[in-house]
């Protein structure tokens, strides 16, 4: 067994094999414990009361929001608090594409991206559509054997009407990472970029400044934090073309006008109503254990992990590997492998496996267009797994597929 294990509680005398870690994330303990010490002590709203505890708290959620920013290399005028990354990509959508997008307009995206990333568009669309303002929604493809967003497809569906396309880092079914730097010399510095990191947020460094995106988004149950907290990235050259998507006590209504070089406090504009101090405190511990692990030492782990599953995949027949890490010559993996098994379907084989407490993803995997994702296996690992959990699995498969 790997070191890591021990460091999850739920891993204690349970005896399964977890492998959907792509869907979400096991709590170590140190997240659990920094949860426990939050709620034990006194419960207060942060920055509404007029007495310490209440400003205290104010001021660790915005440490918090310093780390945060560390964490990606933005800045903490850059982070927003959300209730996780469909939250966050919902505000692109909504603070920006309604507010900004006029008639003519052209919006890029893919298709075979997770449909959280994707279908707040359409909502854009026929809500402008009410107003008279047309806009279109352009798609372009990935690569077809590798999975990830392919350039030229880019390339070819890029206009001068394009104002922004929406990426997805590490692709939650392919599991290879796209190459956002190539994205933004083929779109050019005029097109925005939102960019989903929810898998690749704890697999491998993330520079906002490097990548030049201008939206990031993440969740923290897919980083070893709680459930319903996330983290919008907004790029503070942006902030002035930003309205509140959700408003209520705490939120600044309308803070902008004309003159861009007042100070915007984003967060301030889109964090409305109490927060969720508890995922926020989680958020906090679950960088820190990142940290202490090291992002390359986890990214290293997982890569020699993905190499070990391909490699006993590949001793049993009847299986065709969906695009991704199989095809891909650099062998550089996330963690996650996708796969069908000839005349079977995924349903039954992922049931046969959880009758052997071995649980994995099965289904199209929330895929906008799932016709190259559907029916298919999915199986995705961290640092608590271990070659021993690989060998569960494949001991399993080999054994089903003996009794076809």
């Amino acid at each position: 067994m790997n070191k890591y294990k021990e460091l999850f509680m739920s891993f204690e005398n349970a005896g399964h094999t977890y492998l959907d870690s792509a869907s979400t994330t096991q709590k170590p303990k140190v997240v659990i414990d920094a949860i426990q010490n939050h709620l034990s002590n006194l419960n207060v709203n942060p920055g509404r009361g007029s007495y310490d505890p209440a400003a205290k708290l104010e001021k660790e959620i915005e440490l918090v929001r310093e780390k945060t920013a560390k964490f990606i290399n933005a800045e903490r005028n850059e982070i927003v608090f959300t209730s996780g990354a469909t939250n966050g990509l919902n505000t692109v959508a909504y603070s920006w594409g309604l507010h900004n997008l006029k008639d003519g307009d052209e919006v890029l995206i893919c298709e075979e991206d997770h449909e959280s990333t994707v279908r707040p568009w359409f909502q854009i669309q026929k809500l402008l559509k009410k107003q008279g303002i047309n806009i279109l929604i352009k798609y372009y493809k990935h690569h077809p054997y590798l999975g990830n967003a392919d350039i030229e497809s880019i390339k070819n569906e890029i206009s001068a009407k394009t104002r922004i396309i929406v990426v997805t880092h590490i692709h939650n079914v392919h599991g290879t990472i796209s190459d956002i730097k190539t994205v933004r010399k083929a779109v050019g510095e005029d097109v925005l970029i939102s960019l989903d990191a929810c898998q690749s947020i704890s697999h491998t460094k993330i520079d906002v400044k490097d990548l030049d995106v201008d939206f990031l988004v993440f969740s923290g149950h897919k980083m070893f934090a709680l459930d319903s907290i996330g983290v919008l990235f907004v790029k503070k050259n942006i902030h002035q073309f930003l309205r509140p998507f959700i408003v209520g006590g705490g939120s600044i209504f309308d803070k902008h006008d004309d003159n861009e070089n007042k100070k915007i406090e984003i967060y301030k504009v889109l964090e409305a109503g109490t927060r969720n101090v508890t995922g926020i405190k989680s958020l906090e511990a679950a960088m820190k254990f990142i940290e202490t692990i090291g992002i390359m030492q986890i990214y290293e782990y997982i890569n020699t992990l993905t190499l070990y599953l391909y490699n006993k995949l590949t001793e049993i027949d009847n299986i065709e590997f969906l695009a991704g890490y199989a095809f891909d010559q650099s062998r550089i993996g996330y963690g996650l492998i996708a796969f069908r098994v000839h005349g079977v379907s995924s349903t039954d084989i992922g049931e046969l496996l959880n009758l052997n407490k071995i649980y994995v993803r099965t289904g199209n995997h929330c895929i906008l267009n799932g016709k190259h994702t559907s029916d298919s296996i999915r199986v995705s690992m961290h640092i608590y797994n271990s070659k021993e959990d690989i060998d569960k699995l494949i001991a399993v498969l080999a054994n089903i597929f003996q009794k076809l």
